[in-house]
């Protein structure tokens, strides 16, 4: 019976991984990180965050150019003063990396430099496949009725539910909830069916 009812939330995990990955957001990869980042709805937290997006590309620009400058430099240097080798080697692999890392992030959202390279702007183009791929992931690791059972039968909720009941100060909480809400469904119903529930 889990299993039947955990199975059935796998269209709705899907129609929801689906709709969540929007391509027309996701050809920007500054907006997709922004967007993955916290998912919060706040406009000013939003606008932070672009900030602080802004703030750490401009620092791996910086870092490059950096890079780069050094690379000029201890490539005329190296002739004279052969230490330099060592500088330019470590310049050039700096900026290999970051060359590349830029170029893989990039491809997965989009086209780099809009040129229609083969295996690139993977995210938008199947978007379908990655939802699907992610609910099934999803639905067979954590929402298989054996998972789900193994999970339960380990947490011993009936030990624990007894622990917590335990405290006087819990068990008062519970009472007081379940005297309200007693009082709360006698207002809505009738007097006579509430006398035919404590009967039956």
């Amino acid at each position: 019976m889990l299993g039947l009812a955990l199975g059935c939330l796998t269209p709705e995990l899907h129609s929801l991984l689906s709709s969540t990955i929007n391509p027309s957001l996701l050809y920007d990869p500054a907006v997709a990180l922004t967007l993955g980042s916290s998912g919060s709805s706040d406009p000013s937290a939003d606008i932070e965050e672009r900030k602080a997006l802004r703030r750490m590309k401009a620092l791996a620009t910086g870092l490059l150019v950096v890079a780069a400058i050094l690379f000029v430099i201890s490539s005329g240097l190296e002739e004279s003063r052969p230490a330099w080798g060592y500088v330019r080697a470590t310049a050039e692999a700096a900026m290999v990396g970051a060359l590349a890392d830029w170029f893989a992030v990039n491809a997965l959202f989009k086209h780099p430099l809009g040129l229609p390279i083969p295996h690139t702007a993977i995210v938008p183009e199947r978007q379908g496949e990655i939802a699907d791929g992610l609910a099934k992931f999803v639905s067979n690791n954590f929402l298989a009725g054996e998972v789900v059972g193994e999970k339960l039968e380990g947490a011993e909720l009936a030990k624990t539910f007894g622990q917590w009941l335990a405290k006087p100060e819990n068990a008062s909480s519970l009472i007081d909830d379940v005297v309200l809400g007693a009082q709360v469904i006698s207002r809505k119903m009738g007097e006579d069916e509430v006398v035919k529930i404590v009967v039956e």
